[in-house]
């Protein structure tokens, strides 16, 4: 019996060892955080290295970095080349999934911005497959005199409208442009997949050292920037956009509020620099929010839906699928090519 008790004891004496071990652990990885974490305003940002690794897949996590834009908040690595969701992925010096421009664009040239998220990245398709690269092809394979076209993608996966609108101002010269195409999908109104939100180091129902040994459990990609969390869900599963729930710092750039500001500063540019702009929105099934729909028609924004054209498109691709797959609802290289046919025939008619 004396010694079952021994045992006993020695097992609680090395749990308890353990669990105080752990405890100072916990506090010890807390305290370095607290030291080293700084807010949006007051980061220094870093510089991640260009990668130049196309064999090797990478999530999304291991492809961006922190903006210097508070607005923006993350981009893609600069000068980079990849393999993202089994496609090869080319980035320019401005982190856009694209060939290099000039500032200043050439003389009897249009140049054309696009603003989105994952489909006008091309989330899955090669990038000569990509809408924007398409309709760059059509509009300078099919002009009538010596104009010549450019078309710049600057959409990153997991974007909202108040960041794409951020980047037009901070990335690209106004005085340069001469259309806008922003593409809208019902998450325009959520958090990006990223955000930089401080840590609780006051709630111990989160683990730092669970973090440290399993940082894709917690920040959900592997290889992300320690300075970026992905953004938290809402009740329905989706990033959230009621803004009582988010950080106080991105309140502005979510829900109907958040995104009707983006695109009245878009169109208060628009005015002001001269270019035009065309909404594109990219939903096969999902009802258009009315706000979206009226805001577009009160300003006078050029507005297509691919869900009309599509019925077009179809029958021409052999009644291809419009999506990568039942449970990708990305475009797939039909999709894409559908949504250059819609933007190259407004275009023609308005430039």
């Amino acid at each position: 019996m004396n010694m079952k008790k021994e045992s006993i004891f020695k097992l609680i004496s090395i749990g308890f060892g353990i669990t105080i071990t752990l405890l100072f652990i916990e506090i010890g990885l807390r305290y370095i955080s607290y030291n080293n974490y700084h807010s949006l305003d007051e980061i220094g940002v870093e510089k991640r290295k260009p990668l130049n690794d196309p064999q090797s897949e990478k999530t999304l996590g291991e492809i961006i970095q922190l903006s210097t834009s508070n607005k923006i908040i993350y981009e893609l690595i600069p000068n980079s080349i990849y393999s993202f969701q089994n496609v090869i992925v080319k980035t320019n010096s401005n982190g856009f999934r694209d060939k290099e421009y000039p500032t200043k664009k050439p003389n009897k040239t249009k140049r054309i911005i696009g603003l989105g998220d994952s489909i006008m990245f091309g989330w899955g398709v090669d990038e000569e497959e990509c809408y924007l690269s398409r309709l760059e092809n059509m509009l300078n394979q099919n002009r009538n005199d010596s104009t010549n076209y450019e078309v710049i993608n600057t959409g990153v996966p997991g974007y909202n409208t108040a960041m794409e609108v951020a980047v037009l101002k901070n990335k690209i010269d106004l005085s340069q442009v001469d259309l806008v195409i922003i593409n809208f999908i019902e998450n325009d109104f959520d958090l990006p997949n990223f955000i930089r939100k401080k840590p609780p180091y006051d709630n111990f129902k989160q683990s730092f050292i669970r973090k440290e040994l399993f940082p894709r459990s917690l920040d959900g990609w592997r290889g992300i920037d320690s300075r970026l969390h992905e953004a938290p869900f809402d009740t329905s599963g989706y990033y959230e956009k009621d803004p009582e729930n988010v950080p106080n710092i991105y309140k502005e750039m979510v829900g109907e509020t958040g995104y009707l500001t983006a695109m009245q500063t878009l169109n208060n540019l628009s005015e002001k620099h001269g270019f035009k702009l065309i909404l594109l929105t990219n939903s096969l099934f999902k009802p258009r929010p009315k706000p979206v729909k009226d805001f577009a028609k009160k300003s006078k924004i050029y507005y297509l839906d691919v869900k009309d054209d599509w019925k077009i498109c179809k029958p021409e691709f052999n009644n291809k699928p419009y999506h990568i797959s039942d449970i990708d609802y990305h475009p797939n290289r039909y999709g894409h090519a559908c949504n250059a046919r819609i933007l190259y025939r407004k275009i023609k008619e308005i430039l």
